[in-house]
């Protein structure tokens, strides 16, 4: 399964994924022009969920 981030730009898609994955908060980014990846596996009530 996997949870895709879409939306307007210059809202924190990036910053959001960047927080839950790394544990950073990234206070001064600049928006992302194409495609970014981040790949993370969480578990939910035992089904697996890749944020990518």
């Amino acid at each position: 399964k996997k949870i895709i981030t879409a939306g307007e730009g210059a809202v924190g898609k990036t910053t959001l994924l960047h927080r839950f994955i790394k544990g950073e908060f990234l206070a001064d980014t600049r928006m992302t022009i194409g495609v970014e990846f981040f790949v993370e596996d969480i578990i939910i009530d035992g089904i697996v969920y890749k944020l990518q």
